[in-house]
């Protein structure tokens, strides 16, 4: 399935939800891994380290995530996690569609990094969230 929104959703990530503390320690990630998913009755991704990687990655065959040291903070852990939520929920949707963002705005605002009108500013960017149901 074609990812059109990737784009406008990395805009958004950046610009209304907060970077958030680094996690160094990949326990640290991990167990804000664990939080996110538990919040959504979800078994959790392992996360492994991703030091040969450029960009973290999330890996729905073996439910990992892989982070390289630049990506372990909370907003891209949450992103990664988000990702696990979202296949979970459905197999099939858009990797940055409207079910990816709506989890990834849940999460954040839960976590606390979601700026003020995070949901209204992605809208006004063009980017499609889900709707209450997540």
């Amino acid at each position: 399935m074609r990812d059109c929104q990737r784009e406008k959703a990395y805009k958004w990530e950046r610009t209304c939800i907060a970077r958030g503390l680094a996690l160094p320690h990949i326990k640290d990630c991990q167990a804000l891994v664990d939080l996110a998913c538990e919040s959504f009755n979800v078994k959790a991704p392992t996360v492994t380290d991703g030091r040969a990687r450029v960009r973290g990655t999330y890996k729905a065959a073996s439910n990992t995530i892989a982070l390289p040291r630049l990506c372990r903070h909370e907003r891209y852990v949450l992103h990664e996690a988000s990702h696990a939520i979202m296949r979970v929920r459905d197999s099939v949707a858009p990797w940055h569609g409207a079910e990816f963002t709506a989890i990834m705005l849940a999460v954040c605002q839960w976590w606390g990094l979601a700026r003020p009108n995070t949901r209204d500013r992605g809208i006004a960017m063009g980017l499609k969230i889900g709707g209450s149901h997540v």
